[in-house]
């Protein structure tokens, strides 16, 4: 049987976070994170960067005024970003208007809150950032420098040892 582009995209990551002391519970594919949203993501962080240079560049010149205005631009840029990776990804919520779900389409997300857009594509990268990995092992062996002593048991406010009743105390 051929793989349809429905089962390919079709795996889903539950993700939540916490907005204004209520918990939104998201539901997102991550398999539908193409080479076309990699890209946008790239061509982005190049434009933050060259952006983050030249505010930079504005403030070390005294023009708080310019600065100012080309971090408003990054912020909107971010947003907008954000809304195109969340109405990509995003296969539901309990973001809700009455009773309604609020669609999650890009033209719907441009009536949310900016900071609320980019938090939930946070939550979502969250959930999709790698493990770390593991530090290199060594080659050669470790040995103690020195002996310790040993460490005394509890503290002075734990009083007196007790008795486990479990199997294992005994």
């Amino acid at each position: 049987m051929p793989l349809t582009l429905e089962k390919l995209f079709s795996p889903t990551v539950p993700s939540s976070l916490v907005v204004m002391g209520e918990t939104v519970h998201l539901l997102w594919a991550p398999s539908r994170y193409t080479g076309e949203m990699d890209e946008l993501a790239d061509h982005l962080a190049t434009e933050e960067a060259q952006d983050s240079a030249s505010v930079a560049m504005l403030e070390a010149e005294g023009d708080e005024d310019g600065a100012a205005a080309l971090k408003h631009t990054m912020e909107r840029k971010n947003a907008a970003a954000a809304r195109t990776f969340v109405a990509q990804l995003l296969v539901s919520w309990d973001v809700l208007d009455g009773k309604d779900p609020i669609p999650f389409d890009e033209a719907s997300l441009k009536r949310l809150p900016d900071f609320f857009v980019i938090a939930v594509f946070l939550a979502m990268s969250e959930e999709n950032a790698t493990d770390p990995t593991n530090a290199p092992s060594s080659n050669g062996t470790s040995a103690p420098k020195a002996s310790s002593a040993r460490s005394p048991r509890g503290s002075p406010s734990s009083g007196a040892r007790k008795s486990s009743k479990s199997r294992r105390g005994k």
